[in-house]
């Protein structure tokens, strides 16, 4: 008895560590592919798995917030809630979930049924503890998020954007004041343009050279892929 109060209270003590943090939820069962929001699709149900690998259709970031003894669940910025046992994205009010521990992993519930993930679907069915019902969290390195708050890690129309820059350059011409503008627009395609629109400030000049060396560091194109073994060289940039 006095095991199970402890191993309740201490995923009750993980959970609220977790609670507004943003996180990644995976199957147990399939630790490489997390929960997502398709952002193109936009029926009742749009989540589905998805990789970390970039891509502009997918959002995997998510969160648990506490709200009295139960929690939202939001999958890339859309809020979990059940009609009639189904599972739907929420459109004003927010669904509270049962965020229950196991022997491995968690399972969320709603009306006495769990959470389920099969054929590319979530949805409730009764609670049977199988693969398909226990998840677990990643957190988000804050220098992650951080990174991928900036633009260069954006979708990019790159057909629009160069219809756009080729209008300022045509309107630009003796016209100095547009050259800033052409910059901004113009997309970033490598570790020293990042560095350099980041830093642009005389006083940055150093910062920026420094953060241009760690373009070595990084898999263009993708998320980051980190060969340094430690993440405090980024406080600079991200502090924590």
């Amino acid at each position: 008895m006095l095991l199970y109060f402890y191993i309740v209270k201490t995923s009750l003590e993980v959970l609220e560590k977790l609670s507004g943090r943003n996180i990644k939820i995976f199957l147990i069962s399939n630790p490489e592919e997390f929960l997502a929001r398709r952002l193109d699709y936009f029926n009742d149900c749009p989540f589905e798995k998805a990789s970390l690998k970039f891509d502009s259709k997918i959002d995997s970031d998510c969160k648990i917030i506490k709200n009295g003894k139960g929690f939202h669940i939001l999958i890339g910025g859309n809020a979990l809630c059940a009609n009639n046992n189904k599972v739907i994205t929420c459109s004003n009010k927010m669904d509270k979930w049962i965020i229950s521990s196991n022997s491995i992993g968690f399972t969320f519930k709603k009306n006495k049924l769990c959470l389920n993930f099969e054929n590319r679907n979530l949805e409730l069915k009764e609670c049977t503890q199988d693969a398909n019902q226990l998840f677990d969290f990643l957190t988000i390195p804050h220098f992650i998020s951080c990174l991928e708050d900036n633009s260069f890690n954006q979708p990019i129309d790159e057909k629009q954007m160069n219809k756009e820059i080729k209008k300022l350059e045509f309107l630009n011409e003796a016209n100095d004041n547009l050259t800033k503008l052409i910059d901004e627009k113009k997309p970033i395609n490598s570790f020293e343009d990042f560095a350099a629109k980041t830093f642009s400030k005389p006083e940055d000049k150093k910062k920026a050279k420094k953060l241009a060396k760690l373009g070595k560091l990084w898999s263009w194109g993708n998320r980051p892929k980190w060969k340094f073994p430690s993440i405090n060289f980024l406080d600079f940039i991200c502090p924590s």
